[in-house]
């Protein structure tokens, strides 16, 4: 089963703006559907690397350890992975309105209370 409240953050320092879509996954693990909501993600590349760490990983570690194997060197970038859980019982998911740039993804997996986001800090 998911851990509660997980939050995967890859720093990338442009926004960009998309609307949410909801995009249905059926993991390996344990064969169990999961229901992801991609709200910013406009380079399939940097989706495929949060969509197999959330196939495959349970943990905070391995999820982290998975994307970050996957991200490193991608565009001839520098890219920072962390990798936490948070405990609030309500956290806000909704991105800022407006934002422009197209390498950044945010993806939310509400019933595992999971939240992915993706981004570069040199590209």
């Amino acid at each position: 089963m998911f851990p509660r409240f997980l939050l995967a953050l890859l720093i990338w320092s442009p926004l960009v703006s998309a609307h949410p879509t909801s995009v249905t996954v059926k993991a390996t693990y344990n064969q169990q559907i999961v229901n992801l909501i991609v709200w910013i993600c406009p380079d399939p590349t940097l989706f495929g690397m949060i969509q197999t760490a959330l196939q495959n990983y349970r943990t905070v570690d391995d999820i982290n350890k998975s994307v970050q194997d996957q991200v490193q060197g991608y565009k001839n970038g520098i890219w920072l992975v962390n990798t936490v859980n948070y405990s609030r019982t309500t956290a806000d998911t909704d991105p800022k309105p407006n934002t422009m740039s197209k390498k950044i993804c945010f993806v939310q997996a509400p019933d595992e209370e999971i939240i992915v986001f993706v981004a570069g800090v040199m590209v």
